[in-house]
């Protein structure tokens, strides 16, 4: 609701990373990814980019919240035209009718058939995007792409941990929310988030983190998913005692090693 995160980097082979800067926006001026305040969020703009001297031009807006609605499709081997036809019926329900929409969908590894392609696809209404062009372009900058949250997770995995596991979970701690992906036999299956209430980084914390995956473990069994989780990583807490950790979840249903995703797979 308040903090903003910047990554500066060059795209690679070995990656984009050359820093990066956590701050707070100021207080009420966005809530759930939505800009509430826009006078003071591009004053912070502003005074953000100018402090650290960042690019005006090639700039990736990542928002949260939800008002990008995504969902995992399946889709026949088509040609592209038509591929975007079938996408946008697949999404046809989870729009408000009078509405106008940008949709957007992101190749995912896997399929479950030869005939068959695996897509991520996010529906946004027009409305919300100009907003946000809008307000970079008063603060001086140009957005060159806007992506969700989950989106953009879900394709750093698909190039990522993915080439290293077929079928594991990635639990991401930040802060009070935390969210869990399930990746089964090299595509992506089910995520989702959920809001602990102790304080991060105690006991009691982690046993909030071990329980949300308990929702995870059910979701495997109600769809009868077969597969052996090969890893649980964890993301977002580089302290986390990992032996500790794993004793939880095994308490919780699941057992499966645990590793600390930015220390190496």
């Amino acid at each position: 609701n308040q903090q903003v995160q910047i990554v500066v980097g060059t795209r690679g082979r070995k990656g984009v990373y050359q820093n990066s800067y956590v701050l707070d926006a100021p207080e009420g001026s966005i809530i759930n990814g939505i800009v509430t305040d826009s006078n003071a969020f591009v004053k912070f703009l502003k005074e953000t980019w100018g402090t650290y001297k960042l690019s005006k031009s090639d700039v990736h807006l990542v928002v949260g919240g939800n008002k990008i609605h995504g969902r995992n499709v399946e889709v026949p081997m088509l040609s592209a035209a038509k591929t975007t036809e079938y996408l946008n019926r697949e999404l046809s329900d989870m729009g408000k009718e009078g509405s106008d929409y940008v949709v957007c969908y992101n190749a995912l590894s896997g399929k479950s058939g030869k005939k068959l392609r695996n897509f991520y696809v996010e529906m946004a209404e027009s409305d919300l995007i100009k907003d946000y062009v809008d307000i970079f372009k008063e603060a001086g900058i140009t957005l060159k792409s806007l992506v969700s949250a989950e989106g953009n997770i879900l394709s750093l995995i698909d190039k990522t941990v993915n080439g290293y596991f077929k079928t594991f979970i990635l639990q991401i701690m930040n802060g009070n929310i935390v969210t869990n992906i399930l990746w089964v036999d090299g595509s992506f299956n089910y995520y989702n988030s959920v809001r602990c209430f102790n304080d991060v980084g105690t006991g009691a914390y982690y046993d909030d983190c071990a329980r949300s995956l308990s929702n995870l473990n059910q979701f495997i069994q109600a769809h009868k998913i077969e597969q052996k989780i090969e890893k649980i990583l964890i993301a977002g807490s580089d302290k986390l005692d990992v032996m500790y950790y794993g004793d939880l979840v095994t308490a919780y249903g699941i057992t499966a090693p645990v590793a600390i995703v930015n220390q190496g797979l």
